[in-house]
Formats: C-alpha cells, sequence, structure tokens
C-alpha cells in the first residue's frame, strides 16, 4: 500500500534525510570496529537454477560457503538431487520494504513474490518454472512494476559441464545483474540505472548453448571459463512494449572467474526494435564487467554498458547510450556490510536521454543464511534536464525459502 504525505517545506525534507543518513553511518562505523573475520560470501552469479560441476569437482565451492551446512545456500543443489533419479524441488523468495524519497509519497509494500519449480534427471535433464508477483514503486526513480508473469519456463540438457542446451525463456545472459534478477541476493534495494531503465531485455524467448572449461584447479586457485551463445527474440516489460521495442535478438557473454572471488567478462547483444510505426531500428550493445576482492574483506564490483542504435528513436533520445557504475563492499563481521555504488549514465524513463548520477549507500544484514535485510540512501542527481534531483532512503526485508 502507498500512504499520502503532508506538504512540508523541502529544506525541512533534507534535514530529515540527513538525519537518517548520519544514523545509518554511525551504525557502521561502529560495526566497523569489530574484528569478527570476514566470510567468504556466496558468488552472486549463481541462482537455484544452477546446475553444479559435475564429477570431483563439485564439492570444494560449497564448503567454502557461509551456511552452506544449514539453510538454504545460493546455487548449490539440495539434498533431493543428490541422486541420479527423478526429482522435483519446490522454493523461491519473497521481500517487503518501505521506501521514500523527498519529492513522492512513500511505500510499504510486499515488492516480490517469487515461486520456482525445479524438476532434474540426475545432472543431465531440467525442467525450471518461475512465477513472479512484482510490486516495485515509483519512489526508486524507475517505472513502477506491478504484474503477475511468468519469469522463466525452460528445459535443458547438459551433455558435459563444456557444453549444454537450454531452450525456452530465461533470463538474458548480459552482464551481472541481469541474469541473476533476484534483487534479494544483490547488495542494494535500488537497481543500477541500466537494469532499472530495462536498456536490454530482462528475458529471452529461445536457444542458447552454454558450458564452461576448468582451465586451473586447486584448493585456492580454480579458474574456470564460461561461455553462452543464444538466440531468439528478447521480451521487454510492459514499458518497453509501449514503444513496441520487441524483437529477434542474438547475443554472448563469456566470463573468466578466478580464485572463486574474482570475475572479468564481456556481453554482446544485437537485437532488431519492431516499432508500431514501422520506423524498424537495431540496436547493438556491450557490457565490460567485473568483480574483484583484493582483501578478504573488500569487494569491487562494475559494469560498464555501451548501446549503437543505427537511427534516432524520437525527439530527445540519443543514438549512444553509455551507462556504467563502480561499487565496493566491506564485511564487516560474517553477517554485516557496507556496500557504496555510484551509478552515472543516460537514463530514459521519462522519453528522453537524461544524464543521472547516483550515489547509493547500503547497509545490510543477514540474520540466518535465508535472510536478508538493507537499509538505505540514495541520492539522484540529473544534469542537463528539468528532471527533479531527489534523495532516496529504504529498509528491505527478505527470505529465501
Amino acid at each position: 500500500m502507498s500512504t499520502g504525505r503532508q506538504s512540508c517545506p523541502r529544506s525541512a525534507r533534507r534535514g530529515a534525510i540527513s538525519a537518517r543518513l548520519a544514523a545509518l553511518l554511525a551504525l557502521a562505523l561502529m560495526l566497523a570496529g569489530t574484528s569478527v573475520p570476514a566470510y567468504a560470501d556466496e558468488p552472486v552469479t549463481d541462482r537455484p537454477d544452477t546446475f553444479p560441476d559435475s564429477g570431483s569437482r563439485s564439492s570444494r565451492r560449497a564448503e567454502t560457503t557461509e551456511g552452506a551446512s544449514s539453510g538454504w545456500t545460493v546455487g548449490r543443489t539440495p539434498d533431493v538431487f543428490s541422486g541420479d533419479g527423478l526429482a522435483t524441488r519446490v522454493g523461491g523468495w519473497a521481500d517487503a520494504s518501505y521506501q521514500d524519497n523527498d519529492v513522492e509519497s512513500e511505500s510499504v509494500n510486499v515488492n516480490h513474490f517469487n515461486l520456482f519449480f525445479d524438476t532434474r534427471l540426475g545432472n543431465r535433464w531440467q525442467a525450471f518454472l518461475e512465477i513472479e508477483f512484482e510490486n516495485e514503486p515509483g519512489v526508486r526513480g524507475f517505472e513502477e512494476e506491478r504484474e503477475y508473469e511468468i519469469e522463466q519456463a525452460y528445459g535443458r540438457w547438459n551433455s558435459s559441464d563444456a557444453l549444454g542446451l537450454r531452450v525456452g525463456q530465461f533470463n538474458t545472459p548480459f552482464g551481472i545483474w541481469t541474469p541473476v534478477h533476484w534483487s534479494i541476493l544483490m547488495d542494494t534495494i535500488t537497481e543500477p540505472i541500466h537494469e532499472g531503465t530495462r536498456v536490454t531485455p530482462e528475458q529471452q524467448v529461445g536457444a542458447e548453448i552454454a558450458g564452461r572449461l576448468f582451465l586451473r584447479t586447486g584448493q585456492e586457485n580454480d579458474t574456470e571459463l564460461s561461455y553462452s551463445l543464444y538466440t531468439g527474440y528478447g521480451d521487454h516489460t510492459e514499458a518497453f512494449e509501449r514503444q513496441g521495442t520487441d524483437g529477434p535478438s542474438i547475443g554472448a557473454d563469456l566470463r573468466l572467474r578466478m580464485r572463486e572471488s574474482d570475475l572479468v567478462g564481456i556481453s554482446l547483444y544485437q537485437q532488431r526494435r519492431e516499432q508500431e510505426d514501422a520506423r524498424d531500428r537495431t540496436e547493438r550493445s556491450v557490457m565490460l564487467y567485473g568483480e574483484w576482492r583484493p582483501v578478504e574483506r573488500l569487494q569491487l564490483r562494475t559494469e560498464i554498458f555501451r548501446q549503437l542504435r543505427d537511427r534516432h528513436v524520437g525527439p530527445g533520445l540519443s543514438r549512444r547510450i553509455n551507462i556504467g557504475y563502480v561499487s565496493g563492499r566491506w564485511d564487516f563481521t560474517p553477517r554485516t556490510y557496507l556496500s557504496y555504488r555510484y551509478g552515472y549514465g543516460d537514463d530514459e524513463g521519462e522519453g528522453s536521454s537524461d544524464e543521472r548520477h547516483t550515489h547509493t549507500i547500503t547497509l545490510g544484514f543477514r540474520p540466518t543464511s535465508a535472510t536478508r535485510v538493507k537499509l538505505e540512501y540514495a541520492g539522484n542527481e540529473f544534469r542537463g534536464t528539468d528532471r527533479r534531483d531527489f534523495h532516496f532512503w529504504g529498509v528491505s526485508v527478505g527470505i529465501l525459502f
């Protein structure tokens, strides 16, 4: 539900925001004095529908993950899949939040409820269905999303670690955030600009060939090269459907993971957009991304996006879109972290290519391996446009099941 707000001076609103931010930073500084060793967090790119490594390489990664021996763990094969027979697991996640900013009404909502059905026959065959209820308010500065939908529905066959085939509707293998998609698994409440404005489709309806090669194995120095090649039909959200932007697509993703914690990759994507006014266009996109943990407690992450269009798409829109972010996360304790993200780029959420800059600070807690709590502040600045700058803050609570 959303609640209204009585009008008050903007200076008073900014004062209230500053007070909330000061309290958040004070709590973070108190936690910084703790001396509990940092944990080896789950790789952010793992989801529950991910196949484990086959053969002898399957167990070591789970041993380094906090909570791997108790409760729900991301991307690990649950006990029901331990044999070679047919088995089905039902799971999902849900979250609720309080979100507010200084230009719109506050919002208290259940934001997501996702339910999946994962059926497998040994390590070779899989049928996956994911259903989503989404209720994201507009106070984050992106389009509201309120819908029920089938998020994913596909079948997959694995010949080996190096070669597999997936057919159906699946998350687009593009960068870090888009294929994960579950916001509960990410460090922040608000998404980066490229994800919030949906400059590339959230899903594909088509076929994918994917696999991974183990270049080097060892207790501390595993090196894994994974790839994805896919083609189909890019499926956009309702906001983009109003512009008639669905169309045939082709893409590729190549990533190298080292030492379990370091990652570098590149994603390529091309789509023919079918416009309602018959002015079809082609968009070519590239994403460079990476993760690096220089010390045990610190994780750095970046995604740099660029898109070229073969024709103008309308007044105020650019043929070249540049978006990116850099972020750092410091793990105070095995269950507490502080994250900062700077984002920049072209935001087309209101029909024009507006330059947007964001500063996002998030304090995160993991009370158990299956629960997440986040407190967040984000400052948003627009340049060269009439759109108003705004400050966002929110609290989110989520659970995996």
